[in-house]
């Protein structure tokens, strides 16, 4: 429950939401009004609503029925249309879902029990030429870090980024381990932030690796 809340408080940061807005600015807009994005483990649907700024429409999935409720309930204050949200287990899923243009996961993977697994199911959402994203803070998301990200923009939720950070610190995937599981050449990297946040975009475009 605590977490749920906390959660929920951070997402509410305009940091929070504006690096969200610049990590999908990695993502080229939808090219047509069918083009679909997928996010899984979404939470209270900050990175679903920036999706949708995109063009996409959006499925917000998580396994959490708090978070489902908390992002259907902001989506319905904005009156944004094209987004559905669902409660949703990745390794036990009840119903069935389409393959999508794009597929993301933020600040998913340091909960997983299994993140290899975890990948495999996350790229088998997405449809062949589309992308796999995902977000996460890194190793550098510590105090010293995030206070010189703070003088630069003292506006931030640094309390809440702080938290975010030693909570998840050691935790979030390194390039090495998420090169682990793709082709290199089908993989690029960005960070944002001053480098405390990754972007990892995956494009299956090319053959998978055979485990």
């Amino acid at each position: 429950m605590i977490g749920s809340i906390l959660f929920s408080w951070l997402h509410s940061s305009d940091f929070y939401s504006n690096f969200h807005k610049e990590a999908c600015g990695f993502i080229p807009e939808a090219e047509n009004i069918n083009d679909m994005w997928i996010d899984i483990g979404c939470g209270p649907g900050v990175l679903s609503r920036a999706a949708q700024s995109r063009g996409y429409n959006v499925i917000g999935l998580d396994y959490d029925q708090r978070m489902v409720s908390a992002a259907k309930n902001f989506t319905l204050d904005k009156k944004q249309q094209n987004i559905e949200y669902k409660q949703f287990d990745l390794f036990n899923p009840t119903f069935n879902v389409s393959k999508a243009n794009v597929v993301s996961a933020s600040s998913l993977l340091p909960v997983m029990k299994n993140r290899k697994e975890s990948l495999r199911l996350l790229f088998e959402y997405v449809a062949d030429g589309g992308k796999l994203i995902i977000i996460e803070t890194n190793y550098d998301c510590y105090f010293k870090n995030v206070f010189k990200l703070f003088i630069k923009n003292p506006k931030i939720s640094e309390l809440g980024l702080i938290l975010l950070g030693w909570v998840r610190r050691g935790r979030s995937p390194s390039i090495e381990e998420v090169k682990g599981y793709f082709k290199n050449d089908d993989l690029k990297q960005f960070t944002l932030s001053n480098g405390i946040i990754d972007i990892f975009i995956v494009t299956k475009d090319k053959i998978e690796k055979e485990n």
